[in-house]
Order: C-alpha cells, then structure tokens, then sequence
C-alpha cells in the first residue's frame, strides 16, 4: 500500500475488512512511516507539510509512547494514552517465483492510527 497515493474516487472504493487493536512495539517501525506520511506526505487529507517542517513525530519519541502504554499493561494499572492500530488484511502470494496461484497468504498491514489521551 503506497500511502502517499492513496486515492477517495468512487470507482475505486471498495468493502474493506478492518481490526483495530492495541499498539505493539513490533509496529513501532511501521507506524512511524504511516503517522509522517499523514502528516506530512503530500497530497494527504491532513498534510501539515506546507505550514510545518520535519517529522511529524521521531523514532525514539514514538518507542517512548508505545513502552510506557507496554509497561502500564504489565503492571496492570491503566495507562494514561493509548495508541490503536487500524489493520487491514492484504494476500500476497507465497514465494514469488510459485506459479501456483492458489498459496496465497493473508497479512495484516498497518493503514491508520489514533492516539487516544486521558488527561485530568
């Protein structure tokens, strides 16, 4: 999925199957590519790239976020943020050189976040 050329045309909508969760640190890399590309990719419905320069949020900033919401679950206290993942399934077939059509293998590809914030 090229997240900077997504299209909103008619002729392309379809019936997407999507889960949302809880973040993991194992999204941490992925989520990174997807918040920028939001935020300040072009062509986005809310790029900031023209009014705000850099990252949108850096590596360590994003890994700081997702342990202490890891740690407040281990402790089993509620943590004050949440980070939920949007996660469609994507087939990809199994070894690219297989010609049998049929191996296929369903993955589940980040699409979209939202950070949720508990504050007072």
């Amino acid at each position: 999925l090229d997240y900077r050329n997504m299209s909103t045309s008619a002729e392309k909508k379809q019936r997407v199957e999507c889960h949302v969760r809880a973040v993991q640190s194992r999204d941490a890399s992925i989520l990174y590519d997807v918040i920028n590309a939001a935020y300040r990719g072009t062509g986005g419905w809310t790029t900031e790239a023209g009014m705000v320069a850099g990252k949108r949020i850096e590596p360590d900033q994003l890994g700081k976020y997702i342990h202490e919401i890891e740690e407040a679950s281990k402790s089993n206290s509620s943590p004050s943020q949440v980070i939920f993942i949007a996660e469609v399934p994507t087939v990809k077939k199994a070894g690219d050189d297989d010609s049998n059509s049929n191996n296929k293998e369903v993955e589940m590809e980040i699409v979209g976040c939202i950070q949720t914030i508990r504050r007072g």
